[in-house]
């Protein structure tokens, strides 16, 4: 019994002691699992701008490649440019060629069916005739086809409807005279 005594109070004694720490270790687990509950909020929230702070950096990564894209197409761009007009500039000359030789083959367009008309009549039927002879009857073929209302080339020339340059020059390369009659002469044949 009289242990029992002393147990009881050891007992006593240690729960006075132990009683105050008991309660300071709840209140100190309270507060630990409130901030453990604040903590996870504030994790939750890390979470959250760690994934933004990761979008937007992918969204900067792509917004870098389609800036150096568009950077490299400026580039291109610019020398394409350059280009261009250095090409306008070298061509500008070619323009007014172009101008004038549009100009004549308006010109010819316009005559063309009159003087086609003729081109024909000399190839079916003036080849075997002498050049003089040749001249007078284009220039009587001129004078009827304007007589009827027809418009040609008032002088008429079967080397400049039907002939081609690069055909005759190869002609007199190869031994054909370059006066007309035979330059004529080698169209009708």
């Amino acid at each position: 019994l009289c242990k029992w005594v002393l147990a009881i109070c050891k007992y006593d004694k240690v729960a006075k002691v132990i009683a105050p720490k008991r309660e300071a270790l709840e209140k100190a687990q309270a507060e630990f699992s409130v901030a453990m509950a604040a903590l996870e909020i504030k994790r939750a929230q890390l979470r959250e701008v760690e994934e933004k702070l990761s979008k937007l950096e992918a969204v900067l990564e792509e917004n870098k490649r389609r800036y150096a894209n568009l950077q490299a197409e400026v580039d291109e761009n610019t020398k394409q440019l350059q280009r261009a007009e250095e090409l306008i500039g070298g061509l500008g000359g070619e323009r007014e060629r172009w101008d004038t030789t549009a100009k004549s083959l308006g010109e010819r367009y316009f005559t063309l069916t009159g003087d086609v008309l003729l081109a024909s009549g000399v190839v079916a039927y003036l080849g075997a005739f002498t050049l003089q002879f040749r001249m007078e009857q284009t220039k009587n073929w001129v004078q009827r086809v304007a007589e009827l209302g027809m418009i040609c080339s008032n002088n008429f020339s079967l080397t400049e409807i039907l002939g081609e340059a690069v055909v005759i020059r190869q002609w007199n390369i190869f031994g054909l005279p370059s006066d007309s009659f035979s330059v004529d002469n080698a169209i009708i044949i």
